[in-house]
């Protein structure tokens, strides 16, 4: 007997307590190797799965859920970093203010939510969202004089948003916009249009109507020519830096109320350039730089010296 738990003793190099030795007595007709088997079965089963093992795999399924959109903590499905209670506290505030922001939080669509704050909603900011379209029930708030969108997802514009009569600030920098409704046409208010930044290759028709409008921002587009129907717009400023202009109408210079005019960055040749511009527009600030000639090569052209007097006369409003 004690040769059979000294084998084991060696076999298992474990220490034996008086219970096992007990044991050992008890079952005097088991083979070493069941005995064996047996002491190695009971420190096998001691011990339990470690608790961090479980928290992790939480952790890990979470991260997987925001990975495949779906919220865990904020707003079912939108992938918005915001529970329900921090935007219900963004509505009320709105609804207070007039004034509704919220920007960067990876938002897919435009609010519906936003549709209880129509009667009384001034200003509406939401962008760097992945908004890619503009419901037609945006035409349902009569009383916003901004509303800005910049680096969403927009491909086109609703027909509806020419009933915001009193609409003033219109930006959609960054967006994926190759045209306008003809109905922007009924933005009568409107004073600032931005359109930097998108995928027009043409310049857009049916601006003339817009009157009080004081900034039309096309840079950044893929527009070729500057056409005639340029002479029908009331815009203070144009800006067409970026594009691909290689054609630029003589018309231009009929723009009663064009001061500042810029095409940097374009295929501008020098014969590009006509002299109407220089000598009987109204333009006091014509920015022509990084184009297919020296802007010093302006000089040699007929009416620079009057386009250099209304320069010097209107600088200061330019810097």
């Amino acid at each position: 007997m004690l040769f059979i738990i000294l084998f084991i003793t060696k076999q298992t190099g474990s220490c034996w307590t008086g219970s096992d030795i007990l044991m050992c007595l008890m079952s005097a007709l088991t083979s070493p190797r069941e005995l064996i088997n047996t002491k190695k079965k009971k420190i096998k089963i001691t011990g339990a799965e470690p608790a961090v093992g479980r928290e992790e795999s939480c952790s890990t399924g979470r991260q997987a859920d925001r990975q495949a959109g779906r919220q865990t903590d904020g707003v079912p499905g939108s992938g918005v970093q915001m529970g329900n209670s921090a935007l219900k506290s963004h509505l009320e505030t709105s609804q207070k203010t007039g004034v509704f922001q919220l920007t960067a939080k990876g938002l897919p669509e435009f609010p519906e939510e936003l549709q209880r704050l129509t009667a009384n909603l001034r200003t509406v900011d939401l962008s760097g969202n992945k908004i890619e379209v503009l419901p037609a029930d945006i035409g349902n708030f009569l009383q916003l004089k901004s509303l800005t969108l910049n680096s969403n997802r927009l491909a086109c514009l609703p027909s509806e948003i020419g009933k915001l009569k009193k609409l003033e600030t219109l930006s959609l920098n960054g967006n994926r916009i190759q045209q306008l409704p003809p109905t922007l046409g009924q933005l009568k208010a409107l004073r600032t249009l931005n359109l930097s930044g998108n995928q027009f290759s043409e310049f857009p028709p049916g601006l003339g109507t817009l009157r009080h409008l004081d900034l039309l921002d096309l840079s950044r587009n893929k527009i070729r020519n500057v056409p005639s129907a340029l002479s029908e717009l009331q815009t203070i400023e144009i800006n067409l830096n970026q594009n691909q202009i290689s054609v630029l109408s003589a018309d231009v210079s009929l723009c009663p109320r064009l001061k500042v005019l810029r095409l940097e960055e374009n295929c501008l040749e020098l014969s590009s350039i006509p002299q109407s511009i220089l000598g009987d527009s109204q333009v006091s600030l014509f920015s022509v730089e990084g184009n297919l000639f020296e802007v010093k090569d302006l000089r040699d052209l007929e009416g620079y010296d009057k386009y250099m007097e209304r320069f010097t006369a209107n600088k200061k409003k330019f810097t």
